[in-house]
């Protein structure tokens, strides 16, 4: 995606929650602010790897949608946030958000790390959804930019386990090349 979208993506959000001339009243609470992402990487090579092909950019990271899973007893909820692949830097595309900030990539690394080359693995996440029976469900688009680089699927987690419970690759015959799937929903209503 390029600068200008991002650029309008932000004044858009401006406009909607900031301008006082408009009259929106939050009684949001700030839960986590930064003024740049910062990645949590497995390693020192990997980060490194991630600078110099440019699969990390500071400052390139623009984070789209995020969800809160709340736990039950003594475990903390998490929060999960996704960082679409509108074009090169993104070092990660779904991630959990600690206590100090920092995004480690959802369910782990390898997931993350291939930019497109290895389909098993997340390309580009818009959006997710956490369904009352514990499960996340990831939309990814399979692409960068505007390059197709895998089908598109829907991977959902055991958010228990964190284990992959089910995916779905959409079949090439069910879109055009322009299609881009944004939003999963999710329907958890009994049959019958």
């Amino acid at each position: 995606m390029s600068y200008g979208i991002e650029r309008f993506f932000l004044l858009s959000y401006c406009l909607a929650c900031c301008w006082p001339g408009l009259g929106a009243k939050s009684e949001l609470r700030i839960v986590r602010q930064w003024p740049e992402l910062e990645f949590v990487f497995p390693n020192e090579q990997a980060y490194r790897e991630a600078t110099d092909k440019r699969y990390y950019v500071p400052g390139n990271s623009v984070p789209i949608d995020v969800d809160v899973h709340h736990r039950q007893g003594d475990q903390k909820s998490r929060i999960f946030i996704t960082i679409p692949r509108f074009d090169e830097g993104r070092p990660m595309t779904l991630g959990t958000v600690d206590d100090t900030g920092r995004v480690s990539a959802y369910p782990d690394y390898s997931w993350h790390e291939n930019q497109g080359q290895n389909c098993n693995g997340f390309t580009s996440v818009f959006r997710i959804a956490i369904d009352e029976c514990n499960r996340l469900w990831a939309m990814d688009t399979g692409k960068i930019g505007d390059k197709d680089y895998c089908p598109p699927k829907i991977v959902a987690f055991d958010l228990a386990t964190d284990n992959v419970v089910y995916t779905h690759i959409v079949n090439a015959s069910s879109y055009i090349p322009t299609s881009l799937f944004i939003t999963p929903v999710v329907d958890v209503r009994k049959r019958g």
